[in-house]
């Protein structure tokens, strides 16, 4: 015997029909199932297209359909007609729980390459905490996917990419940020002027890189339901043209995967890197927050600017860098609410972070 509470807001443009369903286990009939239950990456399913084609390693799910908790097991997989490759994951599943892994993988044939072919990656599971799988069937899968795009240019000669954007009203909500292959920052900025274009010439190696545009009012560049007006962030060529013109109506964030490919080598630390954090505390609080600073450069100023939650700017300062003081800002003078306070170095790199007045 349950019971359900069901209850929605009435709408009087509109009528709605609710099906469920109601799924009851029994005891579990195994000790020990490890069960394949989603190729996450690399793939083709359109459900997964924010993240695919990918650079990076290959990402499955795995579930426990064992009655015993899952604290390790061995993966094999590789693309078809390949190497196979190995890896033992270790953790502490329940029964029926699922978990994220992410399979080390450095084989070029996954991003080098005609970005036409279609590509099959295969994947198993097996010895649930060194123990024979009592259900074989579910331990192996398949995904088709196609490699990421790569970009040169005709002769090779340059290794130049150009990222062009040009910010909407409240431009503090964009950011930038270009990864390599193994998830570190090669790049990154914000954007503290609204309705003007930025353009930032980057040099790169040959390899394999993502770049990524995150909006932290989840409403993308341009958004026809709200007022923030338009902008647009495209990756171009020097001598003109687009690697890519990014769809500016994307939400909390789009990113896109590819290969850069060149016969010249950039200069060492010719991209700008920002370690630097930003630390809000306490959060929430009656308006007073401290600020803690790192990463930064002593007697380095920094420019900060605070919005509220239309995106209306309601404070704004200057903070001087220094290590052994932390630094304030004072809302006590705003309603309750939450405020997003941002800060620009030098080199235009953004840290934000939203805070919450009560």
């Amino acid at each position: 015997m349950f019971s359900v509470d069901y209850d929605i807001t009435y709408d009087p443009d509109g009528n709605y029909r609710f099906e469920g369903q109601i799924v009851a286990y029994g005891e579990p009939n195994m000790a020990y199932d490890v069960e394949i239950s989603q190729i996450l990456s690399p793939s083709d399913d359109k459900l997964e297209s924010r993240l695919n084609p990918i650079c990076e390693s290959p990402s499955v799910r795995i579930r426990n359909n064992g009655s015993e908790p899952l604290t390790s097991c061995q993966f094999s997989y590789g693309i078809e007609g390949g190497a196979t490759v190995t890896h033992e994951w270790t953790g502490n599943l329940a029964f029926l729980e699922s978990v994220e892994v992410e399979l080390p993988y450095d084989d070029p044939a996954l991003f080098e390459g005609d970005d036409e072919e279609l590509l099959v990656f295969e994947v198993e599971v097996n010895q649930p905490n060194g123990m024979l799988d009592e259900e074989p069937l579910n331990n192996k899968g398949s995904s088709r996917f196609h490699r990421v795009p790569t970009w040169s240019y005709s002769d090779l000669d340059d290794n130049r990419l150009i990222v062009w954007t040009k910010t909407n009203q409240v431009a503090w909500e964009t950011s930038v940020e270009l990864l390599d292959a193994d998830g570190n920052v090669v790049w990154e900025r914000g954007y503290p002027t609204a309705n003007t274009t930025f353009k930032d010439t980057l040099s790169l190696n040959q390899g394999c890189y993502r770049f990524t545009i995150n909006d932290i009012g989840d409403d993308g560049q341009s958004f026809w339901a709200n007022s923030d007006g338009s902008g647009y962030t495209r990756l171009k060529k020097v001598a003109g043209g687009n690697f890519i013109n990014f769809e500016p109506d994307f939400g909390k964030y789009i990113s896109q995967a590819f290969f850069f490919q060149t016969n010249l080598v950039a200069v060492e630390e010719a991209l700008p890197v920002s370690p630097s954090s930003m630390r809000l505390f306490p959060n929430p609080s009656d308006g007073v927050f401290q600020v803690s600073l790192g990463g930064f450069e002593e007697g380095q100023s920094l420019d900060w600017q605070c919005y509220d939650a239309m995106g209306r700017l309601v404070q704004s300062g200057l903070w001087r860098v220094d290590s052994r003081l932390l630094q304030t800002v004072d809302l006590s003078v705003l309603p309750a609410g939450t405020y997003a306070l941002v800060c620009y170095d030098e080199q235009g790199q953004k840290l934000s972070g939203w805070v919450q007045k009560y």
